[in-house]
């Protein structure tokens, strides 16, 4: 439809920007539905490991996808400009709609395996069908106006496919809908964050003229700082008292050092009432 609408030239923008985003995004979603799966076959008889497992899946891939690709929304012109050369600027408008929708798709790739495991596969296609649809429609009004309406489209759609599956899986769980969107509440803080920062830096290391290949590499540095040192500063608004203990028992997988780290951040989710 891009295509169609505005030519080879702005299509072959959209690829690359979409392709940066969702190639990651591919790889991860792959990963997560092969374990998620599998054990919601096995914890079927079990659903308060499912809400627990469910609930904190939802929190670690929002907190560890909502900063990158916010970030990377951020420094569109940078990372365009530094993966791709100036010549593929049409698709620096196009990155940060299609970076922001990326997060969604991996909020749906955690509920969609929960909907498979559970036997309810004729759910997961209804909401499937339902958005191709609705992409079609909104992709159409969009083609009126320009391709940057397009990739928007685009992120409103995975918006309402992503609230739909999370709806659904937290029906079939006994959860409220609440309670599953707020597992998102630290992702959006950190992310936002993240975003803003990498910005501020970006846009100095631009007016004292460093060239971009060396903005992007020291942007992913300081992103790769920032999200652990954000969660340690911000624990007592991000950690949710409702995955706690989870937290806690999957830390103790990690070295010593580590769970001295982070240990105080789970702990505060409790001291400072977390967010119920």
């Amino acid at each position: 439809m891009v295509g169609r609408a505005f030519g080879t030239t702005t299509l072959g923008a959209y690829a690359i920007a979409y392709s940066l985003v969702r190639t990651p995004t591919n790889h991860m979603m792959f990963s997560l539905q092969q374990v998620i799966q599998p054990f919601t076959a096995r914890a079927q008889d079990d659903p308060e490991t499912m809400r627990k497992a469910y609930l904190i899946m939802l929190w670690i891939v929002t907190l560890i996808t909502m900063p990158a690709f916010f970030g990377l929304g951020a420094l569109a012109p940078t990372a365009i400009e530094a993966l791709y050369g100036s010549p593929w600027s049409e698709a620096i408008p196009l990155l940060l709609p299609l970076a922001l929708a990326m997060p969604l798709q991996a909020v749906q790739a955690v509920g969609g395996p929960v909907l498979w495991g559970s036997g309810r596969v004729g759910r997961e296609i209804v909401v499937s069908v339902s958005i191709v649809i609705l992409l079609i429609v909104v992709l159409a009004a969009a083609s009126r106006y320009s391709a940057v309406a397009m990739a928007w489209g685009v992120s409103f759609a995975y918006l309402v496919r992503s609230v739909w599956i999370t709806a659904r899986v937290s029906d079939i769980l006994g959860l409220p809908l609440s309670l599953s969107l707020s597992m998102l509440r630290g992702g959006l803080l950190v992310g936002a964050l993240v975003a803003a920062i990498l910005y501020a830096a970006d846009s100095l290391m631009i007016h004292i003229g460093v060239i971009p290949v060396y903005r992007l590499g020291a942007a992913v540095v300081l992103g790769a700082i920032l999200m652990p040192f954000l969660v340690a500063l911000l624990a007592r608004s991000i950690v949710p008292a409702e995955i706690n203990e989870v937290l806690w028992h999957v830390l103790q997988r990690f070295p010593k050092r580590v769970q001295v780290w982070f240990r105080p951040c789970i702990d505060a989710g409790v001291t400072g009432g977390g967010h119920r």
